[in-house]
């Protein structure tokens, strides 16, 4: 259903976006999203992050903002002594 149906005064019914931005140590991703309501969320993901431990690999780190609360999501394993590997999922939210 177009927007402009709904009374909004944009042409389009929903925005996002996502950039890439590739460094020495991660990957990292902005994403928004609005539509004819307002402001959906604002996203900051990055991936394969090295901060220089052998023992401890960073998969993933989001944090996410909405218009009432934020979430923060971490990915992980510890490893030690190639034998045990531990991979946690951690997520928080806040208002």
């Amino acid at each position: 259903m177009p927007v402009a149906f709904l009374g909004c005064d944009v042409v389009f019914t929903r925005f996002s976006g996502i950039a890439e931005i590739p460094t020495s140590c991660a990957d990292i991703y902005v994403g928004i999203m609005f539509d004819c309501e307002g402001f959906d969320f604002l996203s900051f993901f990055a991936e394969d992050i090295d901060i220089g431990l052998d023992w401890l690999k960073i998969y993933g780190l989001s944090i996410t903002y909405y218009v009432d609360e934020k979430d923060l999501a971490s990915w992980f394993q510890i490893v030690t002594a190639d034998t045990v590997c531990v991979t946690p999922y951690l997520t928080v939210v806040g208002r």
